[in-house]
């Protein structure tokens, strides 16, 4: 037994409209805020790879620092070195 709601009622008009502005106001508070927190977490993400990148950039840095500075020793090592073959017996 289905109850049949007349169209023309004040109060179902009323009911359906405040149902329509709901849900057309949850939806664009929903939009807004999912935009805010994706654009508060690529700036998170953006400052989380900048330093990143930087501490890299200088962990690199230091590594090539010190194998030039393995290359300068190991050079002044065998222009220095007698002319001998410690491998051979």
């Amino acid at each position: 037994m289905a109850i049949k709601i007349s169209p023309k009622s004040l109060s179902t008009a009323t009911l359906l409209y405040l149902a329509l502005v709901i849900s057309v106001t949850m939806t664009v508070a929903a939009m807004l805020s999912y935009w805010r927190v994706q654009a508060i977490f690529e700036d998170l993400y953006r400052s989380n790879l900048s330093e990143y990148v930087t501490d890299q950039g200088n962990r690199q840095e230091k590594f090539f620092q010190v194998v030039d500075t393995n290359l300068e020793v190991a050079s002044e090592l065998l222009k220095n070195a007698p002319e001998r073959k410690p491998w051979i017996a």
